[in-house]
């Protein structure tokens, strides 16, 4: 099985030339998991939802 970051990461520091690719990656990946459950059950809402949305829309 194909290791599931590597678009993630080749996306981010390839195409996007950001440095810290790998753990933009895992950042990315955990805020999108914990934030949507967070804003999904209204908890943090206001703190999440701008957060959720910038990450979202530069992919």
């Amino acid at each position: 099985m194909a290791d599931p970051m590597a678009g993630s990461t080749r996306l981010i520091g390839e195409v996007l030339g950001l440095p810290f690719a790998p753990q933009l990656a895992v950042f990315v990946a955990l805020l999108e998991t914990f934030g949507g459950l967070a804003v999904a059950a209204g908890l943090a809402t206001r703190r999440f939802a701008p957060m959720l949305a910038r990450s979202s829309s530069s992919a």
